[in-house]
C-alpha cells in the first residue's frame, strides 16, 4: 500500500511563491479564457455569484465559502497561509 503525503514542511510551502505576471491565456474544449491571479476576492464577488448562479456547483465553489476559507486560513496581515 502507497501512501500520499498530505503536508508539507514549511521549508518547502515558503520556497513555492507564485509570481504575478499578468493573464494567462488557456485553451480549452470551449475556447480560449484569460486566467488572473488576484489578492483582491471581494473585487469579484459579483462576477463569481452570478457565475454560481448559472452553473451547477459544490458548496466548496461558491463565493461564500471561498470568503470564509481565506478569513479563517490566510493571516490577515500577509495575505498568506497562517502556521497553525
Amino acid at each position: 500500500m502507497s501512501s500520499t503525503a498530505l503536508f508539507r514542511p514549511e521549508t518547502e510551502i515558503a520556497g513555492r511563491k507564485i509570481v504575478q505576471t499578468g493573464p494567462v491565456s488557456v485553451s480549452t474544449s470551449l475556447g480560449a479564457i484569460s486566467i488572473r491571479i488576484t489578492g483582491d476576492l471581494p473585487s469579484l464577488q459579483g462576477l463569481w455569484e452570478t457565475m454560481q448562479a448559472h452553473t451547477p456547483c459544490t458548496a466548496a465553489q461558491t463565493y461564500d465559502w471561498a470568503h470564509a476559507w481565506t478569513q479563517h486560513v490566510l493571516d490577515p496581515s500577509t495575505a498568506s497561509p497562517s502556521s497553525w
